[in-house]
Order: structure tokens, then sequence, then C-alpha cells
């Protein structure tokens, strides 16, 4: 008898897991789904702060050289010195090359 019990054992299919064991495994899945969605969302928002940061530098470095442009007009003493001012403007921003 015990021998037919040990095959019948053997024999049969595998346990299906607890409950409580599938319903944590969803839940460890659902959770591991949150944190990628969670880390790609930061990716995209440490990107647009670095690009951002760029073009806030960029923007500093204009109105810093407004700011030199209109210093350097005040200072001019003729209409050649206008013009000066004015032309190396231009060229520092690419409106002349």
């Amino acid at each position: 008898m015990k021998e037919a019990e040990v095959r019948a054992a053997q024999a049969a299919p595998e346990e299906k897991p607890l409950p409580e064991v599938e319903r944590l495994r969803k839940e460890l899945d659902e959770t591991k789904n949150q944190l990628s969605a969670e880390k790609r969302n930061y990716m995209q928002l440490s990107n647009d702060y670095r690009q951002l940061e760029q073009e806030k530098n960029e923007l500093q470095k204009q109105q810093n050289r407004w700011q030199q442009a209109c210093k350097e007009l005040r200072a001019a003493r003729s209409q050649y010195g206008i013009i000066k001012v004015l032309l190396n403007y231009a060229k520092d921003t690419g409106v002349l090359k």
C-alpha cells in the first residue's frame, strides 16, 4: 500500500500556490511597475531640469551682453562710437557674421 501512495503522490500535479502567495506576487509586480514608471518620470524631469538650466545660462549671457552694450552706448562720445558698439553687439549675438 505504501508504494501505491508514494506513486500517487509523485504522479499528482503540482500544488497551486496559496492565494496569499498569488496576491503578494501581484502586489509585488504592481509595485515594480509603479516604481519603473516613477523612475521614468524622474529621469524625464531630470532631463528637463538640465535643459532649463542650460537655457537659463544662455539667457543670462545674453542679458549680460545687452547690459554691456547699453553701458558702452552711454559711454560712446560720437556717432562713430555708437555705430561701433552696435556692430559689435550684432556680431556677438549672431545677427551679423
